[in-house]
């Protein structure tokens, strides 16, 4: 048997708070696991050591979650600039550690900034950037938009041809 939702949210709560948290049942020591998953999301293996309960923990779980938000650009400056500098830093969405990455990158003093609660990075900011900017203004999109778009009118054309 597991937790109910509000001690879920519970532990939640404790756990990106304090880095630790107790069972809600008999207040005992929880045995927490966090993995970092690709794409931004996490896991979280919650067991309790004296009753036994356990629990598998993600994003979707989280009570705050209706209130994530993506960093503004502004967020994402200062929070590269703190990254930079080897400063703390806690999520402006959610409060949560934030946690800094050397990007792999030639350009000098760039770092990566994610927090793993709400799932907002730097990183997919610029991701987002590119792909809505400039990826989808580039004349070879524009040619391959405009090609699918003859091949479907070709094909409907011979469709209604071999039915007459």
């Amino acid at each position: 048997m597991s937790w109910s939702n509000e001690q879920t949210h519970q532990i939640i709560e404790q756990f990106w708070r304090d880095g630790t948290a107790s069972c809600p049942e008999d207040n005992g020591p929880l045995k927490l696991r966090l993995h970092k998953l690709y794409g931004g999301d996490y896991d979280l293996l919650a067991e309790c050591l004296y009753c036994g309960k356990s629990k598998g923990l993600r994003r979707a779980d989280d009570p705050r979650r209706s209130q994530f938000r993506r960093w503004t650009p502004r967020e994402m400056e200062h929070l590269g600039q703190l990254a930079r500098e080897n400063e703390h830093a806690d999520c402006p969405v959610c409060g949560a550690n934030v946690e800094r990455l050397e990007a792999l990158t030639t350009e000098p003093g760039r770092v990566v900034v994610r927090c793993l609660r709400c799932g907002n990075s730097n990183q997919w900011g610029q991701i987002h950037l590119l792909t809505a900017a400039n990826l989808l203004r580039t004349p070879g999109a524009t040619r391959a938009r405009k090609s699918c778009r003859v091949t479907r009118v070709q094909n409907r054309r011979s469709k209604s041809e071999t039915v007459s």
